[in-house]
């Protein structure tokens, strides 16, 4: 789900409030430490970079757009597996408060079908007389 631009740029306002208190109370010290570790960070991203391009040699916008789209690609299954694995053992941690039946990833279906066998009600799929 996307965020919309109001909620957004809420979030950035409560940010931009929240850093500007922390650095009210920051001492001279914290600050130094921050500005030092900061460089620090901008520092080892740009020798990550200058490493990601001698290791991928100049690139043709097209080759650039298939690596692009193959890590896109692996991303979203990654996250498609993540998701899945939420659902995988949710029936041995069963959350009341958790409407599962409103889940698209959820079949509950009814227990309509009574078995001739023993009367019990049962789900469409289970098999008659196996009770």
């Amino acid at each position: 789900m996307r965020e919309t631009p109001v909620a957004r740029e809420a979030r950035l306002a409560a940010q931009r409030e929240s850093t500007r208190r922390a650095r009210l109370t920051e001492t001279h010290d914290d600050g130094e430490a921050r500005l030092a570790a900061q460089h620090e960070r901008e520092a080892r991203l740009a020798a990550e970079r200058i490493q990601a391009q001698q290791r991928n040699p100049i690139q043709t916008s097209e080759q650039r757009q298939v690596r692009r789209s193959t890590a896109r690609r692996k991303l979203q299954q990654h996250n498609a597996a993540k998701r899945d694995e939420f659902w995988s053992r949710a029936a041995f941690t069963y959350d009341p408060a958790k409407n599962y039946a409103n889940n698209d990833k959820v079949t509950i279906g009814k227990m309509d079908k009574i078995c001739s066998s023993c009367g019990a009600k049962k789900w469409d799929f289970n098999v008659p007389g196996l009770c």
